[in-house]
């Protein structure tokens, strides 16, 4: 965040210098970031970028080291026109960058306050990727943030605006922020629930590839949907109410991850998760008494009422109140079981929940 004063851009009036002939045809100087006093010329996209060196070099950034080897390209790249240092991002992600290096004052006080109707969310998004792929660690930390402030304080009721959330996810996921995902996955699922159109968001996500947002966006849809008995719609699936707008593949994907998260629940509800033998736990104490109590143990948490009164494919959601059962009336220390087993139920249980959530994209994934 330079206090640089903003020059005014070089603006040329003749015919040649206005069109200059460069190895980029239709490469165009940038308005705002050409400055007769640069040092260097970059092309991102089909635009040219003249900027000071010493600002790139900041942060300790990777521009820093590119200008510190003689050998590399710069040493004759970037001092022309004809001659400009390529770089592989689009004029819009690498302005973004300029932006927060020549940015005065003023132009930063409504992100410093993180006022989320003064600021810009695509800018300071592009910010912050750009920063991450250059290594401007502190302006990629300011800028995150401020996204980590803004997230929670919007509401994300359009379509158009879940972008926002797909970007910033996989960023979060890129720089191994924890609570930004969290922050993300909270938003998204609220959008859903507020009646956002699924059906061009799962398009995006399914064609990017298997991930947590379009995992829980099909789940959230999973229980949006209602299968009217008694009909069948013309391509001879089960009639469903609230899929509005879904292909064919993605209400067959629901209706085989509603009948894989009930056999999942089935199936844990007739098989005792496996218990691991503590350290110290002898062999036959093992078998002849931790596994019986971890058995009655589990049956009485999987079989609470809560859990069995859950949508029948929330599995979710049943994990989560079979570990509040047990957190409320479970206590290992008074069942006949060893300290090292119990502590391994109490390592399972509190596991349960994120173990779950983990898998459940594996229900989604239909056999070909």
């Amino acid at each position: 965040m330079s206090t640089v004063p903003c020059k005014r851009p070089r603006t040329d009036t003749g015919s040649e210098q206005a069109e200059p002939h460069t190895s980029t045809p239709h490469a165009t100087r940038s308005e705002k970031y050409y400055f007769d006093d640069g040092d260097l010329i970059i092309c991102a996209g089909n635009t040219l970028f003249k900027v000071h060196k010493f600002l790139l070099s900041r942060d300790s950034s990777m521009f820093k080291d590119m200008f510190a080897v003689p050998e590399t390209p710069i040493a004759v790249d970037g001092l022309t026109d004809e001659t400009p240092l390529f770089v592989a991002d689009s004029a819009e992600a690498f302005e973004a960058l300029l932006w927060i290096l020549y940015a005065l004052p003023p132009e930063l006080r409504p992100y410093q306050l993180c006022v989320p109707t003064a600021v810009d969310l695509d800018r300071i998004l592009l910010v912050a990727e750009i920063t991450n792929k250059y290594h401007f660690v502190s302006l990629e930390t300011w800028s995150i943030k401020i996204i980590e402030t803004i997230v929670p304080a919007v509401s994300f009721t359009e379509a158009r605006m879940m972008s926002f959330l797909m970007r910033t996810m996989t960023l979060a996921e890129r720089v191994s922020n924890e609570e930004l995902s969290r922050d993300v996955m909270v938003a998204w699922v609220s959008a859903l629930q507020s009646g956002v159109n699924p059906g061009p968001l799962l398009a995006i996500l399914d064609r990017d590839g298997p991930s947590s947002l379009a995992t829980r966006t099909y789940y959230a849809q999973l229980f949006r949907m209602k299968v009217v008995p008694g009909a069948e719609s013309p391509n001879n699936l089960p009639y469903l109410s609230e899929c509005e707008g879904l292909s064919e593949p993605q209400v067959t994907k629901l209706l085989f991850a509603r009948w894989s998260l009930e056999a999942e629940f089935i199936r844990l509800s007739k098989i005792t998760p496996p218990l691991p033998r503590g350290n110290h736990c002898a062999v036959m104490f093992h078998a002849d008494f931790c596994i019986p109590e971890w058995k009655d143990i589990w049956r009485r948490c999987i079989g609470s009422n809560t859990v069995q009164e859950c949508d029948s494919a929330d599995l979710l959601q049943r994990m989560r109140w079979v570990h509040a059962y047990f957190s409320r009336n479970v206590n290992v220390g008074d069942a006949e079981i060893s300290a090292t087993c119990a502590q391994n139920i109490c390592q399972f249980m509190s596991s349960l929940v994120e173990e779950t959530r983990r898998s459940l994209g594996n229900h989604f994934r239909v056999p070909m």
